[in-house]
């Protein structure tokens, strides 16, 4: 009976170390569990964060599309406005009967009373005068 009672003694000893371990392992367990817990509502937060300034980013990219929308709208019908009124110009300067010159030539003038000045040929120099009278005498002016 002595050793059966001290096998039961041995036997609760040894159990008892293994439920101390147990314990440590539970309360290890239990203090990552809270770190991770921790951890995850950090992470939900930073998303949530996140989430809110991407939703503002694309309503700030949205009212810029928007804004752009407008102003190539405003272009365009600038543009049909610039060409309507460069027609009209061309058709009262056609009337007046004095040669239209488009308003976005990016070419540089030509100077007819610097040319006429240059012609030492009288023949020539009064066909050039004749057919540019106008500009030359608006150059001169």
């Amino acid at each position: 009976m002595m050793s059966e009672a001290k096998n039961i003694i041995e036997e609760h000893e040894t159990l008892l170390g293994e439920v101390s371990s147990l314990k440590e392992l539970l309360d290890e367990a239990s203090e990552k569990i809270e770190k991770l817990t921790l951890e995850a509502s950090e992470k939900s937060e930073e998303l949530k964060k996140i989430q809110e300034e991407k939703t503002s980013l694309e309503e700030e990219l949205d009212a810029k599309v928007s804004e752009n929308e407008e102003l190539e709208e405003q272009v365009r019908s600038l543009t049909l406005e610039e060409d309507a009124l460069e027609k009209k110009v061309s058709e009262k300067l056609n009337e007046i009967g004095v040669e239209p010159v488009s308003l976005d030539s990016e070419q540089e003038e030509y100077d007819h009373a610097k040319a006429w000045g240059e012609i030492s040929d009288p023949i020539e120099k009064t066909n050039f005068y004749r057919q540019h009278k106008e500009k030359i005498l608006g150059g001169l002016k």
